[in-house]
């Protein structure tokens, strides 16, 4: 994915088209990459599950009056992309975590330490995930393969909790102060948020 500077006109300076040119792909002159099919010119992103397939999909909003002219309506639109998980995405396995039983306040900077059989992942909780956006405070990890993940979940304050033999593919909530585990259902049609299943 090219992200920077996508929309650079052909008639930039020298040292901008030279800069430009050292990223992409073509000769000199200076020629656009190819792209992931992500083009525009919006302002931030997010990444989240959507419809709760367990695949990222990607929100982007628009505010084409902070970065330039707007020369067509169509900037105005803000974005969603739905993953689909062609291209084997869809044969990985994937856990998503939510936190309860502990504040807002105490969770943000948290760290989630995922172990897959050695193989560690690492995942930080805070709301700022872009510029002039925010997100859950939650934690989605992709896991190829692997069907069981050990976690650990250090608050700032240095308290520790572990959870051991979480299997994929669910959501699950984490009550940090009494070590529980519990699947979360997602929502369905006609309701409002995710509810929590006892196991």
């Amino acid at each position: 994915m090219y992200p920077v500077e996508r929309n650079q006109p052909d008639n930039a300076p020298a040292a901008q088209r030279k800069w430009l040119w050292a990223l992409s792909e073509g000769p000199w002159p200076w020629t656009r990459p190819t792209f992931s099919g992500l083009d525009g010119t919006d302002i931030c992103g997010e990444a989240a599950d959507l419809n709760n397939d367990g695949l990222l999909d990607l929100v982007f909003a628009a505010d084409p009056d902070n970065s330039g002219l707007v020369l067509s309506m169509g900037r105005y639109e803000n974005k969603v992309y739905w993953n689909t998980g062609e291209h084997g995405a869809k044969e990985n396995h994937w856990l998503c975590l939510r936190f309860s039983g502990a504040t807002h306040a105490e969770l943000i900077g948290a760290r989630v330490e995922l172990d897959t059989g050695g193989k560690k992942q690492y995942r930080w909780i805070h709301p700022d995930h872009s510029y002039k956006s925010g997100g859950a405070l939650e934690a989605h990890f992709g896991l190829g393969g692997a069907t069981i993940a050990d976690l650990k979940i250090t608050l700032p304050n240095g308290k520790s909790v572990s959870f051991a033999g979480a299997k994929a593919d669910q959501y699950l909530d984490l009550n940090l102060k009494t070590t529980r585990t519990t699947q979360v259902k997602p929502c369905t049609p006609g309701t409002k948020r995710l509810t929590a299943a006892s196991s």
